[in-house]
């Protein structure tokens, strides 16, 4: 369970300026489409950029669920916005160039990424993988890129 905000939060300016948030919440009807997409963002590569696997917090921010800041503390911090490469959450998660299905297709696939990381206790740790999280990733590419299952060399006998 993440801890809530410390008490030295509460009172450190500093602090409060250096967190931003990541949404806690893996009901999708409960999720605004910015949370969505900044969902999709973490677990999509960057199209701009061939080294940025996905979205991660610019060094020297602290990262929190927004679920621990439910109690009015205020200011409430911003979620995060850009990337440590430069590009914004949108331009990670191809919000504005794709369908409203595939984004609701990529939406479930990066929900499902987040319960995983959660059961792991790795939610707030943007670098972790693990096979199934590398797996499951492959699924965020758009349907017509990716390869289905049945394309795979792998299951076919004998080749």
């Amino acid at each position: 369970m993440p801890s809530r905000p410390s008490k030295q939060y509460k009172a450190n300016a500093k602090s409060r300026k250096n967190t931003v948030l990541y949404p806690h919440s893996h009901d999708i009807p409960t999720l605004s489409r910015d949370a969505l997409a900044l969902k999709i963002a973490r677990h999509s590569r960057c199209p701009k950029c061939e080294d940025c696997t996905g979205l991660r917090p610019k060094s020297g921010l602290l990262v929190a669920l927004d679920s621990d800041f439910e109690n009015g503390i205020s200011p409430q911090p911003n979620y995060i916005s850009h990337c440590r490469c430069g590009h914004s959450v949108a331009e990670h998660a191809s919000s504005e160039e794709v369908s409203s299905e595939e984004f609701e297709r990529r939406g479930r696939v990066a929900v499902r990424l987040d319960e995983l990381l959660e059961d792991e206790q790795k939610l707030l740790d943007f670098d972790y993988e693990d096979e199934d999280i590398v797996s499951l990733r492959k699924q965020i590419v758009p349907l017509e890129e990716g390869l289905s299952p049945l394309s795979d060399n792998s299951l076919s006998p004998g080749m």
